[in-house]
């Protein structure tokens, strides 16, 4: 019996050692940004990796293999041996939504996106609400590469499409962080546009309205390298030369010519859209209910209490 239970401990070592030359290749991969062997089946997240450990492998993935893949592919292929099979095919997905491993049934968590950011930053609130709802979240247009969209509108029309065509009849429930907010809360308006069940819109630490300008303050310039460049950088962005700010930026990410600085740069592009588009929008009213959730180290700041008003105004059926 011994002996048998040996045999199978060694057989299943076996099966989770890579096997194809590209298995093989993300192998070491994984093992640089975790630190450590990971067999093909294992799960990357639960192998110790993080929201920004997953961008730094897929920058390693598109050096190694030439392919450029959204953080969101590791929500459906979180292992060595699924990920393979992606760069196998050759075929980066272009969607922007990401379906988390949830139910099918019931009231649709759908999740939007914060400026620049990825659909991944949702995993945990997934995670817990895995078993009981089906849990989606959509990430940005344009961070791999093409061109962003330039509205709140258009944000929200392409996830309401995606999201449309996947669960044409269930009812939704959208969430939004930062400026995911006021998308959220537009999608919630174009679903109900066409008669679509809204269970309700919830915020997290989000303003419906703020000033661009001061989203950035001295703390976010002066950590910026070379640090020199910081107040030029600052007198920049406050004197509305911003343009010139961002194609110093872009200069230092091209001349860097990694996979790293591309896929910032990417990014930024992307942020400055959105950015762009949310001081323009002029948020309209929804039918179902706005929850507005403040973390506790913002909860006591008077500014956050005039946001506060600002989201009351804009549900017909109640603010919490």
């Amino acid at each position: 019996r011994d002996l048998d239970s040996s045999l199978v401990g060694s057989e299943m070592c076996i099966r989770d050692r890579p096997r194809t030359d590209v298995q093989k290749r993300l192998a070491t991969i994984w093992k640089r940004v975790l630190g450590r062997d990971v067999g093909v089946r294992a799960n990357f997240f639960e192998a110790g990796g993080r929201s920004l450990s997953a961008v730094r492998m897929l920058a390693s993935v598109e050096e190694e293999f030439g392919q450029l893949h959204s953080p969101g592919v590791l929500m459906q292929h979180p292992t060595i041996e699924a990920l393979a099979e992606v760069i196998t095919r050759d075929q980066p997905s272009s969607e922007i939504m990401v379906r988390f491993p949830s139910a099918r049934e019931g009231t649709v968590i759908a999740c939007a996106h914060a400026g620049g950011d990825h659909a991944i930053y949702y995993r945990f609130l997934a995670k817990h609400l895995a078993g009981e709802h089906p849990v989606v979240a959509f990430q940005s247009e344009g961070l791999q590469g093409g061109v962003p969209q330039s509205s709140i509108e258009g944000l929200a029309a392409a996830n309401v499409q995606q999201l449309l065509d996947e669960y044409p009849h269930q009812p939704v429930c959208l969430v939004g962080y930062c400026v995911g907010a006021v998308v959220a809360l537009e999608m919630a308006r174009q679903l109900e546009r066409q008669g679509h069940a809204v269970r309700g819109v919830i915020v997290i630490d989000s303003p419906v309205k703020r000033d661009v300008r001061n989203l950035r303050d001295w703390a976010h310039f002066s950590s910026l390298r070379p640090q020199w460049l910081a107040p030029v950088r600052y007198g920049m962005y406050h004197l509305g030369l911003r343009p010139l700010k961002w194609a110093l930026e872009d200069l230092a990410l091209y001349t860097k010519g990694s996979a790293d600085g591309r896929r910032e740069f990417y990014r930024r592009r992307v942020e400055r859209a959105t950015l762009k588009a949310f001081t323009r929008y002029q948020p309209q009213p929804v039918h179902a209910p706005i929850h507005l959730v403040r973390s506790s180290w913002r909860a006591d700041r008077s500014k956050y209490d005039l946001d506060v008003a600002g989201w009351q105004g804009l549900s017909r059926s109640g603010f919490t």
